[in-house]
């Protein structure tokens, strides 16, 4: 009797680019993670592993999946010496959110 085991097929290895692309049609397939592994024949800890292995890669490595920060920058012209007068500027809660913790709001208190 021949062992199970070998005539079971090898995993398909894939590459680091194979693996982003899972991940995004993963993500673009309204499935979850689980169901996705199950249909298209992946093994769902080594999806874990790789989603883990390719979240934790260096930031220089990052950087080249993120926009330049020049993309992300808009400028707002602002007219020089302009005077806002005490009684407008009490009317306002400005905050600024940077992400991680910091916020931007700006609301008119009553």
């Amino acid at each position: 009797m021949p062992n199970q085991r070998s005539q079971r097929a090898k995993p398909k290895r894939r590459t680091e680019a194979e693996w982003r692309q899972i991940f995004i049609d993963q993500e673009n397939s309204n499935l979850t993670q689980r169901a996705y592994c199950h249909e298209n024949g992946i093994i769902l800890s080594t999806y874990y592993n790789w989603r883990q292995r390719i979240n934790n890669t260096p930031a220089q490595n990052k950087r080249q999946q993120t926009k330049p920060a020049t993309d992300l920058f808009i400028e707002v012209p602002v007219q020089p010496h302009t005077q806002i007068p005490p009684s407008l500027l009490e009317q306002w809660k400005i905050e600024l959110d940077l992400g991680d913790g910091i916020c931007l709001r700006l609301s008119k208190t009553q």
